[in-house]
Formats: C-alpha cells, structure tokens, sequence
C-alpha cells in the first residue's frame, strides 16, 4: 500500500511539474508577441481592414518601435485617407523616432522626421477643421486638435533653432535667410520673376524691363527662391543715379543652368549705357559641372568712342568652381586648379592673395573662406 502511495505521489509531482513547464511556455510567447510583434504583419496583410492596422500600430508604437509603427500607420492610410486620428497616430510615430534621433545627437536626421511628423499633424488639423475627416470627432476631437497644435509648437521651435546643412557645409537651401517661398512674393513680383527667368532661358535679354525694377521690389535685395524645378538666387542693386545691377543664377537638379550679369547706367553715355554677361553650364545633383560658355557684351555708345564689343569664354567646372584653363576669344586666359586661380596669360597669380573661379566671376578673393552658401545649392 505505502508503495502504491509513493508511485501516485510521484504521478501527481511530475505531472504538476509538466503543467508549469507548459504554463511557463505559453506565457513566455505571449509576452514576446506583445513586446516585438512580427515586424510590418499587419501592414502586409491584404485582408485585414484600417483598425486591425491602426490597433497593430499602437502595439508597436507602444513598444517604442516607431518605424513599424509608421510604416503601418501609412498602410491604414493608404485605406482610409480622410481619417484624421490615422494621421495623429503617424505624425506621432515620427515625432517619437524624431525625439529619438535628437536624442542621440543626429540633428539633422531628426529634423527631417519632425517635418514629417509636422506635415501629418497638420493634415489632421486640416481634415478635422474642414470637415472631412472621416473619423467619429464628437469624442476625439479637442484632444486630437490639442495633440496636434502642441506637437507642432514644439517642432516649430527646434526647426527655428537649427540650420541644416548640405554635403559641402553650405546651408541647405530653403534654409538661408535670403530664402522666400515663390508664393510669398506677390502677384506682380511673381509675374516678373517668371518672365525674368524665361527671358534667361530663351536667351531673350533685351525684353528683360530694367525700368520697373523700383516699382516691382522696392528697393534693393538678394532672394533664393524655387521655381518651376529650379534653384533661383537674385540680386538687385539700383543707386540714387540711376545706376542698375540685376544678376541672377538659374540652376536645375540635372540639366542646362543659367548666369545672367546686367549693369545699367542709363545717363551715363560717354562710357557705357549697358555690360551683359549671360553664361551657360550643365548641372549636376544642382552643382556647376560640365562645358562652361559665356557672353560678355559691352554696349556703350559709338558717337563718344565707347563702341559696342564682345567677347566669349569656355572652359570647364566642377563642383561649381572653375577647373582647368578657361580661354578667351580676345587672348586671354585663366588656370585654375581646384578652382583657386593660379596663373593667367601674363604669368603666375598673386601669392598674397588666393582667389577662385566661380560661374559669376573669374577671381573672387577667397578671404577667410569664399562663402559657401554662394557656391553650393
């Protein structure tokens, strides 16, 4: 009998033994389903609708995991793109991967997530006030509206205090302080910058009206601006005499880009009423690089010895500095190495002081570094 009672007790140990080993089991899997869910499984799945996908997104969001989180934030939107609360959760998302970034000390990764993060929250701001927004709002609007606008104050403040930088050290160029969004000028400006920039184009330099510069702008001034794929940089300059500069640089992502150089002294008749240099180049991921070509045109008037001349030069750029020897149709000639000046026809440059070659000028002092910004887009 005591012997049989041994072999039950013995039965009863290992089979509570077994059940807590399959107990332990069980929890273990569904602790780590919860904790690391199967990274992008809901934003895969063709058959699960935008809440199964939203709810998928909240547990990665949950566990800290913003880029799953976004990616399947974005995958619900991609079904419900007038959900405003889908926009919330993402712009979230990115604020927390942003919030991350900037913790660890990449700032300019962080940025480009905040504005992100930036461009979700105000489309739900914007689907919520128009009325679009496809969610039930009677509960979750106030707070969707206040995480929102609060979020936004705060990316609005670290974007303020960071400058952005491109890969050559210039700053980035809807970053510069000159930099204004092509809609921000009014109507009448935006009318003669577009003519302006199709007369550079087309090569059609004498329609350019000098005359309205005053009335359109101003004043003097120096703008960046975007136009229709182009990088835009213009300098106005009009003294009490009459004396008019206009410059402008006209360059594409990949293509032809465009110099334009006009000074004008309309009561200045014994010299010169008007010098033109109108340059072309090739452009490269938006830098100067490729065959180099440029008008120079003297316009001054015949009858007091000043006649009208003109002169071309070619050579090369690279990296939006001049490389190699730039020749002239007068003679003349310009080496450069690395785009720092070092001889020209009559001999060696100036020890003293270094210049460069850019597509504005073909020696530009470089004192105390050549602004950046002037040469890299």
């Amino acid at each position: 009998m005591k012997h049989v009672q041994k072999l039950t007790a013995l039965f009863l140990a290992v089979m509570l033994i077994l059940s807590a080993s399959a107990c332990g089991s069980t929890d273990a899997e569904d602790t780590e389903a919860v904790s690391a869910p199967d990274a992008g499984s809901a934003a895969a799945d063709e058959g699960s609708d935008w809440s199964a996908q939203r709810s998928a997104g909240l547990e990665y969001y949950d566990a800290g995991d913003y880029e799953n989180a976004a990616d399947t934030f974005s995958a619900a939107i991609e079904s419900e793109p007038n959900r405003a609360a889908l926009f919330i959760d993402r712009g979230k998302a990115y604020f927390g991967w942003a919030n991350e970034l900037e913790n660890d000390g990449d700032m300019e990764a962080a940025l480009e997530f905040y504005e992100m993060a930036k461009a979700d929250f105000e489309k739900a701001l914007e689907l919520m006030n128009s009325g679009e927004a496809a969610d039930e709002t009677t509960g979750n609007f106030e707070a969707n509206t206040n995480i929102a606008e609060t979020k936004l104050n705060y990316i609005e403040h670290f974007t303020s205090e960071f400058t952005r930088y491109n890969e050559y050290g210039a700053t980035l160029f809807s970053d510069r302080d000159e930099y204004k969004e092509f809609e921000e000028f009014s109507t009448e400006q935006q009318d003669y910058i577009a003519a302006l920039i199709t007369a550079v184009i087309e090569n059609d330099i004498d329609s350019i009206d000098l005359d309205i510069l005053g009335d359109v702008f101003g004043g003097n001034g120096e703008y960046y601006t975007l136009w229709n794929g182009y990088k835009v940089w213009f300098r106005i300059y009009m003294s009490d005499s009459g004396h008019t500069e206009l410059e402008i640089e006209i360059r594409p992502e990949n293509g032809t880009g465009y110099y334009l150089s006009i000074e004008y002294d309309p009561f200045n008749t014994a010299k010169s009423t008007k010098i033109i240099t109108y340059t072309t180049c090739q452009c490269v991921d938006w830098q100067w690089n490729g065959e180099y070509n440029s008008v120079y045109r003297f316009i001054g008037s015949e009858d007091e010895g000043y006649p009208e001349w003109s002169k071309t030069t070619a050579g090369v750029m690279a990296d939006s500095k001049r490389d190699g020897t730039f020749t002239s149709s007068d003679g003349g000639s310009n080496t450069y190495a690395d785009g720092v000046w070092v001889e020209d026809e009559s001999g060696s440059a100036d020890a003293d002081k270094e210049y460069i070659g850019t597509i504005r000028s073909s020696k530009i002092w470089y004192a105390e570094g050549y602004e950046l910004d002037d040469l890299y887009w």
